[in-house]
């Protein structure tokens, strides 16, 4: 009897984000007993993706295609970039048994599933959480004329709906996330949190660092500076502690930003780098503390 075809489809799969792990994980899970079929944009590098997210995925056990990113795309104009790839899935969902979104709603013109994994989707709800960039960059990410017909031509071209999208089964990655999109689109979701692997060494609380950890993206939604701002004052309340960085950096205004702001609290806040693997594990299970912004 021939396994049933499922497809993941994830913008693209970068090693040191996030939501990555979502869908490497999903496709370690079924490759055993399915066909599993990798939809993305960009390259795809399985040796560094499973040593960044401890997946042990083989070229044999999955069918990769990956669609090219249009050069004016590579960087900038985020909502107009995916319009392949959400194209790409909706002409060719016949192929395959279920189709599974791992980053946001998608319409694949019959019902799938789809996992919420941020509001990027939703200009609305973006604008309420104040997710922009800061100066003249994000100017852009502003409600006005522009940003309305910018998003409507990314739409258009895209070739999806909302009234497509909400057949879907949705996954949200918490409670409090399914909440939003209950309330912003009427939408009913389950929970499943995303996934965390590996075999954390065994360290003793008395044996942990007073620090804390975070990983994170350099981008302004991440709100790390605001980590290092509330940490700066527990510090100034007499608590002796230390905050730890672990993410890739580059050479982005708001990267340039905080590596300024790591260098005037040289003496508590480190820049790690993107840190992997048992190196990773072993990192966070020697701290007392981890934080999100």
């Amino acid at each position: 009897m021939p396994h049933l075809k499922i497809a993941i489809i994830h913008p693209q799969l970068k090693v040191g984000g996030g939501s990555e792990a979502n869908p490497l994980w999903i496709i370690e899970t079924l490759k055993k007993d399915y066909d599993v079929y990798m939809i993305t944009m960009g390259g795809v590098d399985l040796k560094e993706l499973n040593k960044c997210y401890g997946t042990n995925l083989k070229p044999d056990e999955i069918n990769i295609i990956s669609l090219p990113i249009p050069y004016l795309f590579k960087n900038r104009f985020d909502a107009l970039r995916g319009y392949r790839l959400a194209r790409f899935c909706k002409r060719h969902s016949s192929d395959y048994d279920l189709m599974i979104s791992t980053y946001n709603v998608m319409d694949f013109g019959r019902k799938g599933i789809q996992f919420i994994a941020d509001f990027s989707f939703d200009d609305n709800i973006r604008r309420s959480f104040d997710f922009s960039p800061k100066g003249v960059k994000g100017l852009f990410y502003k409600q006005s004329p522009i940003r309305w017909l910018y998003l409507t031509i990314a739409k258009l071209i895209a070739g999806g709906s909302v009234e497509g999208w909400k057949k879907n089964l949705t996954i949200a990655n918490s409670h409090w996330s399914g909440q939003v999109m209950k309330e912003a689109h009427g939408i009913d979701c389950q929970t499943i949190y995303p996934p965390v692997a590996g075999d954390f060494p065994n360290i003793s609380w008395d044996e942990r660092e007073n620090g804390f950890v975070v990983m994170a993206r350099l981008v302004p939604e991440k709100r790390v500076d605001r980590i290092i701002k509330i940490l700066g004052g527990v510090r100034r309340r007499g608590y002796d502690i230390h905050l730890h960085i672990l993410s890739r950096t580059d050479d982005s205004e708001y990267a340039m930003s905080l590596k300024q702001l790591c260098e005037e609290n040289k003496d508590w806040v480190f820049m790690e780098g993107l840190v992997t693997g048992d190196k990773k594990l072993e990192f966070i299970a020697r701290h007392k503390f981890s934080i999100s912004g």
